[in-house]
């Protein structure tokens, strides 16, 4: 077992994963965070003593302080600080502690020892300085500056995919990169071998599983509120903490269910009552439709701004979990081939430690030859992209 190992954190707005070489092998695998998955919530809890706490940690505790409790504190990002627990809470070291909980996590496979390099993800909008609070929180969390690296989240992505399908100099791709809470989407060509000029690239942070079951759980109070309307009501007036979190993991788990079967049942216990609703594939795809179209219509966009049409993209990348749900995979075929590989969740981070691996192997195979004295650990930092001007939606 080599006790010098490579970590990547994907810090998403509703969940984190991670990949990691493997301690006996080393390759590159996703890291298992959580009941044998290879994500965990991004949540946060303060608590009433300032203590933070982050992922399953913070699900686990928040229904007795949920004051305290934040369920997306990437979407902080660019604030110093924010209201929380009763005080003004760092948003540095809210990060810091979600990754600090990943690195504990993904270190359990390889004797709690701490990874020799970390890189961490980031969506290709991002600017400067919301890029430096991932650098500062790693930092935070116990690593070396000099041992973490950022990357794209798009340049993520291609590294994973094209890792046995190189793509050739002037290809054009793109990546629709849609999560829980986000969508990001980059149009990118391809200038040499494993580099990239990033064309264009759009964003929409209300588009995403988030609010996909936003729009399931309205259904879903409308449907209570004809049939059970004394569930609706305890719902609304009684139900606990725990009781909502329940049925908000239901209702995932349920849309999460309409991208392979045709129906779904979503179990609602409030109070003592219960109730089962059904909801069918076509009655989903309704009520998610104009938000597929909105999505659809942003890629097209990325596209027109690059100065591209479908017919020149050699291949549409799809990532984040999302990305699965067949009406959105239907509609984008008219904007490029669709590509989907593997566990869309974990592209970004497997790529990522791709990116992060060949980095430092290129930097020591330049590295003079030395007779004696130690040798120093060479700073990982992933090929650079070319970006246009930053647009934010």
């Amino acid at each position: 077992m080599s006790s010098h190992w490579a970590l990547s954190i994907d810090f998403g707005t509703s969940n984190t994963s991670a990949a990691h070489t493997n301690p006996f092998k080393g390759t590159v695998e996703p890291a298992t965070l959580s009941d044998d998955h290879h994500s965990m919530a991004s949540s946060v809890l303060v608590s009433n003593t300032g203590a933070i706490s982050a992922g399953p940690v913070a699900l686990a505790n928040a229904e007795g302080f949920p004051e305290g409790f934040i369920r997306s504190p990437k979407r902080l990002i660019g604030q110093d600080t924010a209201w929380l627990g009763g005080g003004q809470v760092a948003v540095q070291s809210m990060v810091s502690e979600v990754f600090r909980e990943t690195i504990r996590r993904a270190s359990r496979a390889h004797n709690n020892l701490p990874p020799r390099y970390l890189v961490v993800t980031h969506p290709e909008v991002w600017s400067p300085d919301e890029i430096a609070v991932l650098k500062k929180a790693a930092a935070d969390a116990g690593m070396p500056p000099n041992a973490v690296a950022t990357l794209s989240e798009p340049k993520a992505a291609i590294a994973h995919y094209t890792q046995d399908r190189a793509l050739v100099p002037g290809q054009k791709i793109a990546v629709f990169d849609i999560g829980g809470g986000t969508l990001d989407i980059a149009v990118l060509n391809c200038r040499a071998p494993g580099a990239y000029d990033v064309l264009a690239a759009e964003g929409d942070g209300s588009i995403g599983g988030r609010s996909f079951d936003q729009l399931l759980r309205r259904w879903l109070e409308r449907h209570l509120d004809e049939d059970e309307p004394d569930v609706l009501d305890a719902l609304r007036r009684h139900a606990t903490f725990d009781e909502q979190r329940k049925l908000e993991q239901r209702i995932t788990d349920a849309k999460e269910l309409l991208s392979d079967t045709d129906r779904a049942v979503i179990p609602v216990d409030v109070d003592g009552k219960s109730h089962r609703v059904q909801i069918t594939r076509g009655e989903f795809e309704d009520l998610i439709s104009p938000s597929v179209d909105r999505a659809v219509g942003l890629a097209r966009a990325a596209l027109a701004q690059a100065g591209l049409t479908p017919h020149d993209l050699h291949a549409l990348y799809l990532t984040g979990g999302t990305s699965r749900v067949p009406l959105l995979q239907e509609k984008l075929k008219d904007i490029g081939p669709v590509a989907q590989l593997d566990n869309p969740k974990t592209v970004v981070c497997q790529g990522a430690l791709v990116s992060l691996i060949a980095a430092v192997e290129a930097r020591r195979a330049h590295e003079p030859v030395k007779t004696s004295g130690p040798r120093r650990a060479a700073h990982p930092q992933p090929q650079r992209v070319v970006s246009p001007r930053r647009r934010r939606t």
